[in-house]
């Protein structure tokens, strides 16, 4: 089938990996795959380009701000020009944000399936009340309410990340057989796991610290749960340092009584992301229990298991079942309390952190666990749903 995918972030960034991932597996089982993203750039042509075998379609925002997360009017305009005279048998939307689901509906009116997506919990109880800005939040939350939950019915099915989400698109009035679990896949291509000292060599890291890792963006509470963390652990134990990778738009540094407990890596690319990771001796998850971390399924999860390192997270969303399930760390309760008692507990015991390590490489390389296998999933599901298209 000619498939194409529809994601409001910008390319390399958020939902993007994800529907890039599943579509690079979807064209190993035959199909002709189509991303259609928003380009990093401003105010730039639309660009069309072949990356993995996928064609990639880039249409610009216009205004810089919150608009660029999916409501850019300009961005929609354009991608509905660029779609209009293209050919699909099935069209599928990553979240519903208005320059995901027009485009979708323009091609749906012409009878292309249509397929939704859902990997994060947006509206109220969601990520909205995550907003520090209470006049964007409050501005936001009803547009977030209602592209969020408007068009749940319409789709011939609903892939979801989780199943957090799973419940509320049924409660939504979805039908249980038309919506697919489809959690990220536990590979990552393109990357050999490498031993703590080679990767301290390769960046020229102390070997002798204990270096607690966490990828990317925060929440603001979350932030906070990772600030007063690291201040009970740094008051006591000067040998435990943070390690802050890649973009995040809050920072812990600031917040840290003691910023030299603290390094701020900034943006990477992929390989030496993945070797501050490995530099690691423990990886975290460290997320408050509220709906919006409940809602979703950080794909940093794999980019930790392809390290081979021990990851602590805190017992909110479905990666815990994971992490007890597989022995690939250990899964505490939300408090700062619990986070010192279970970085000591690896830091004394290093055996156990190098089994838990062993542990997340072996899930990382399941095959039952991977993109590919997710893609077969998600194939078996359009095939069903297709067939009973009315």
């Amino acid at each position: 089938m000619k498939i194409l995918f529809i994601v409001f972030n910008q390319v390399g960034r958020g939902t993007y990996l994800r529907a890039h991932e599943l579509a690079r597996a979807l064209t190993k089982l035959g199909h002709e795959m189509t991303i259609l993203a928003s380009a990093v750039q401003l105010r730039a042509e639309t660009k069309i380009h072949v990356q993995d075998g996928l064609k990639i379609i880039e249409v610009s925002d216009r205004i810089n701000g919150p608009t660029r997360a999916g409501w850019d009017l300009g961005n929609l305009s354009a991608r509905i020009k660029a779609i209009r005279s293209l050919n699909f048998d099935l069209v599928h939307g990553f979240e519903s944000r208005p320059t995901v689901i027009y485009p979708a509906l323009t091609l749906h009116k012409k009878g292309v399936s249509l397929f939704l997506d859902w990997a994060d919990w947006f509206g109220s109880k969601g990520s909205i009340e995550e907003r520090p800005n209470l006049m964007i939040r409050a501005l936001l939350r009803p547009f977030e309410n209602y592209y969020e939950t408007h068009f749940r019915k319409l789709p011939l099915g609903t892939s979801v990340i989780c199943r957090t989400l799973a419940q509320r698109a049924i409660s939504l009035g979805v039908p249980e057989n038309k919506v697919c679990l489809l959690p990220n896949g536990f590979d990552v291509e393109n990357w050999s796991p490498i031993s703590t000292e080679q990767a301290r060599l390769t960046l020229g890291l102390a070997q002798k610290q204990f270096f607690v890792g966490y990828l990317g963006s925060f929440f603001p509470n979350d932030a906070t749960l990772v600030i007063d963390t690291f201040n009970r652990l740094t008051a006591s134990d000067s040998q435990i340092k943070f390690m802050h990778i890649g973009y995040s738009n809050y920072r812990v540094k600031p917040g840290v009584n003691h910023s030299a407990a603290v390094i701020e890596t900034g943006p990477k690319s992929f390989q030496n992301m993945q070797t501050y990771l490995s530099a690691c001796d423990v990886l975290l998850l460290p997320f408050k229990n509220n709906p919006a971390n409940n809602g979703r399924f950080p794909l940093k999860f794999s980019n930790y298991l392809a390290c081979g390192r021990p990851i602590i997270a805190t017992d909110v969303g479905d990666i815990p079942h994971y992490i007890k399930k597989h022995r690939c760390g250990i899964v505490i309760e939300d408090s700062p309390e619990a986070l010192v008692q279970a970085i000591h507990h690896l830091k004394a015991h290093p055996d156990l952190g190098s089994d838990c390590g062993q542990s997340a490489l072996e899930l990382s390389g399941n095959p039952q666990e991977s993109w590919l296998s997710r893609a077969t999933t998600l194939n078996q599901f359009y095939s069903e749903h297709i067939k009973g298209k009315p």
